[in-house]
């Protein structure tokens, strides 16, 4: 399954979050409460049904 429809069928954060950490191959990272974080990158988890980037 595609991120984008992955994405599509999240219900929370943390879901979120478990699908681009699936999608990315990530294996060395921490979550926080709404973040991603990677020696190399952090990201920020939003469920707000708009778009950012």
């Amino acid at each position: 399954m595609s991120l984008y429809i992955q994405l599509q069928v999240v219900r929370s954060e943390e879901d979120d979050k478990d699908a681009y950490i699936k999608a990315l191959g990530l294996k060395g990272y921490t979550k926080g409460l709404i973040d991603i974080q990677t020696a190399e990158v952090w990201f920020e988890a939003k469920d707000t049904g708009r778009h950012s980037s």
